[in-house]
């Protein structure tokens, strides 16, 4: 598949998520609204009170995923992202349990009072699983003009976490105070048919432009039967369509995502039906494609990875294996003995693994858009993984060639939240024996105006990570470069002290530095052009990959990265002893040109 730029630019302008054939199932699809419960658990079910057991007996049994699949199969969806409409806490977790067990549920939604006391504590559990997306508080008397309940929602937007909501009245105001955190609105924001006309149509427009007006507010078109009036749903288009045009028209072809409703979408109508109605209307318009309703825009709204690319790609031989995550941009994320399962990257959170980082630009303060306030004022600064929110980069393409894997990714700005940067990264990653040859390519092509341009920033050539356990540093600073004269081993200096340690004024003549045990085996890095780096520690020696305790090595080299550049380097792990490290690179050397 052929990228071309300039449908790229237009796509990222307007957030589109893309991926290329090379990792793309068309057809895949994600219910945006589900509801999951067991009746064999006590009270598990108590939002369905309102049904009648004698009229609804399809419902009072239990509904788990794999029921829900059953349905859904058909008509093409083979992901959800849960919702939870119980009102008792334990639920929650019951529901985390599930998501977590499940390669089919790729979110979920929680139902927890902003007011209750255990609020923030139940967030901070529940953020351990990484599916935990949402919060949709339903209680009963829970105001959402009361300051205190709008001041209790900022713990969701510290968390980088979504809030659904299901009418139009406060969503103005919540959008205001926080125009940085996702919202959406559930099952149309309340709007309803009657006989195929749209209720209160005018108050109701009006609303939907009001709260679409702000870019962080998605529409969930979803309980599309419910809001039909009508017991036994119409089955065609024509009746629903005042309703979908209207949000159509308020929120655009990239803020309106599919929900079922199911298991009570099943009281009106088919599930199938629901879906074809949804079907008809995408193929009746040219601005809204099937794969935006039922995939990617529900991955934009949620932040959900794409489940149709794998983790990882990996490659092996007799001494290493290698790991690059594709839910990551494709960062080195694991290297290890090939007898040995243990990762020496250090993969804690999205700064850290083996990766592409660059600066550019001015430094500026943009915390009123969603930059952290840890990492303001900041620079533009385009990193493969993800942001510092954990919003993870997005793969285009993917692919092994002999001993080679290739990856080509939108990255994030670090700092900002949940903010696709203006390039492009293309990594190739070849393994030789115990040597990992890595070439980097940025392609910029930014349309802002804040950063400016013309900036020469240090770039890390690149950032790596090695697990503190790893906790000696060598590199020769001598003025008789690949002689073999002795080692230097500088003492490491921990980020307590306030940065990294800095080997300036082409200090590191040998072009590399290694992070070793004990016995002296590591991980080195060779950068040929760059003379000076940063390494050091954070926290202390003797951790692991997830630990938050890492070695870190970087080369740094001068560049200007403007608008439109285009930047390349190419850097060498080894993997080993440390004298075969050195000897390695002194072969390296010999074989390639520098610049």
């Amino acid at each position: 598949m052929t990228f071309n730029l300039k449908v790229y630019v237009i796509f990222l302008s307007l957030l589109a998520f893309v991926v290329s054939a090379f990792g793309q199932n068309n057809t895949a699809r994600i219910d945006a609204h589900i509801h999951l419960y067991d009746i064999n658990r006590d009270s598990s079910f108590t939002f369905l009170n309102k049904q009648n057991k004698d009229t609804n007996p399809e419902l009072f049994r239990p509904h788990l995923e794999k029921d829900f699949l059953e349905v859904a199969n058909s008509s093409g969806f083979n992901y959800a992202y849960l919702v939870e409409a119980s009102t008792r806490r334990e639920d929650n977790f019951w529901l985390s349990q599930i998501a977590n067990e499940s390669k089919h549920i790729l979110g979920f939604t929680v139902n927890l009072n902003p007011l209750d006391a255990n609020f923030i504590s139940d967030l901070d559990s529940l953020k351990k699983n990484t599916k935990f997306r949402g919060v949709r508080p339903r209680y009963k008397g829970l105001d959402f003009s009361n300051p205190e309940v709008l001041k209790q929602l900022k713990e969701l937007d510290k968390r980088n976490l979504v809030l659904e909501i299901n009418g139009l009245k406060h969503v103005e105001t919540i959008a205001k105070q926080y125009p940085n955190m996702p919202i959406v609105v559930n099952h149309f924001g309340g709007g309803k048919l009657k006989n195929g006309v749209l209720q209160n149509e005018e108050n109701y427009k009006k609303a939907l432009q009001e709260v679409a007006s702000f870019p962080n507010v998605f529409m969930k078109i979803s309980a599309l039967y419910t809001l039909s009036g009508k017991n036994k749903a119409p089955k065609k288009l024509k009746y629903y369509k005042p309703l979908l045009d209207a949000n159509h028209k308020a929120f655009g072809p990239n803020r309106v995502l599919f929900g079922s409703n199911w298991p009570l979408s099943s009281l009106r109508g088919t599930y199938n039906n629901a879906v074809q109605i949804l079907e008809a209307y995408c193929k009746s318009r040219n601005d809204l494609s099937e794969e935006q309703l039922f995939f990617n825009n529900v991955r934009k709204a949620y932040g959900l990875i794409n489940p149709t690319i794998p983790t990882f790609m990996e490659l092996s031989n007799n001494e290493l294996r290698l790991k690059l995550d594709l839910r990551r941009g494709g960062a080195i994320a694991y290297i290890s003995k090939s007898d040995v399962d243990r990762n020496i990257v250090n993969v804690h959170d999205e700064g850290r693994y083996i990766q592409q980082s660059y600066y550019g630009g001015k430094i500026i303060n943009r915390q009123s858009e969603g930059q952290k306030r840890a990492w303001s004022p900041w620079s533009w600064n385009p990193i493969q993984v993800g942001d510092c929110y954990r919003n993870r980069a997005e793969i285009l393409e993917y692919k092994q060639e002999g001993n080679t894997l290739y990856v080509k990714c939108i990255p994030m700005l670090w700092d900002m939240k949940n903010k696709a940067a203006e390039a492009i990264m293309e990594q190739w990653t070849t393994l030789e024996g115990h040597v990992i040859k890595v070439q980097n390519k940025l392609t910029c092509h930014r349309t802002d105006t804040i950063y400016g341009e013309g900036k020469t920033h240090n770039q890390e050539l690149p950032a790596v990570y090695p697990i503190s356990a790893l906790n000696n540093l060598y590199s020769y600073f001598g003025d008789k470069p690949f002689t073999g004269a002795p080692l230097s081993n500088p003492k490491v200096i921990n980020l307590r002290s306030g940065f990294w340690g800095k080997y300036k004024n082409n200090m590191v003549t040998e072009s590399w530095m290694a992070f070793v045990n004990d016995d002296l085996w590591g991980i080195g890095v060779y950068s040929p052009k760059c003379t000076n780096f940063l390494a050091g520690m954070a926290k202390d020696p003797g951790y692991e990959a997830n630990d938050s305790a890492t070695s870190y090595m970087a080369p740094i080299h001068p560049a200007t990265l403007n608008k439109n550049t285009v930047y390349e380097f190419d850097y060498y792990l080894i993997v080993g002893e440390l004298n075969d490290i050195r000897n390695d690179i002194y072969a390296l050397k010999k074989s390639i040109k520098t610049e």
